[in-house]
């Protein structure tokens, strides 16, 4: 390795050269490498342990994902391909999808940050769903929400009890309705099991 910064420092070396070491300390890696292995190997089988324990120390336990398949059943065995897995286009929400959401929101509960209640996106819906679907959609285009969403407005809510006791009081976050409305679960794949009605994993399982 010495020789190699020497080499490349020195404006009078030639390239052959420098090829030909960069190979030399290839092939010696490579064989360190080897006889590494072979030692792990020698002394897993001194010690009578398993292959499995074998291939953990040689792995450091991490397994190296070198295909996979796509939405189509076909396999991708290019690193880039294999790391770009999962990130196809996302479809744009549509506005019939936002007011299926909006139908499932509650009235009458408090408003958090911003002070809009379901109650007013409801009524001026006409108006203001086209706006909405462009911010839902370049939320997830930018893969960014507005700062106000953030936020969330904490009060202390009393329980059943003596109301001059603190302990009988709890704090609830007041979330932004636009926040609520926009983290509803518009695009629900058809093989999610979890977190809906009449579903469950052990559906999925037993198909």
């Amino acid at each position: 390795m010495e020789q190699r910064r020497k080499l490349k420092s020195d404006e009078h070396a030639s390239h052959g050269d420098l090829n030909k070491l960069n190979k030399e300390i290839s092939r010696e890696i490579r064989k360190d490498i080897r006889k590494h292995r072979n030692e792990k190997i020698v002394n897993t089988i001194e010690d009578n342990k398993s292959m499995k324990i074998m291939r953990r120390k040689l792995t450091n336990g991490k397994k190296e994902i070198v295909k996979l398949k796509d939405k189509n059943d076909s396999r991708k065995y290019l690193q880039g391909k294999v790391q770009n897995q999962g990130s196809e286009d996302v479809p744009e929400i549509s506005v019939s999808e936002i007011y299926n959401a909006l139908k499932k929101m509650k009235n009458n509960k408090a408003p958090g940050d911003g002070g809009v209640v379901t109650e007013a996106i409801k009524m001026g819906e006409t108006v203001l769903m086209t706006n909405i679907q462009r911010l839902f959609n370049l939320c997830l285009e930018n893969q960014n929400i507005p700062t106000k969403w953030n936020n969330s407005i904490i009060i202390l809510l009393d329980k059943k009890g003596d109301i001059a006791d603190l302990e009988n009081y709890r704090p609830i976050s007041l979330l932004n309705h636009l926040y609520k409305l926009a983290k509803l679960d518009f695009y629900q794949p058809k093989e999610q099991a979890g977190f809906r009605s009449e579903f469950g994993p052990m559906i999925i399982c037993s198909v």
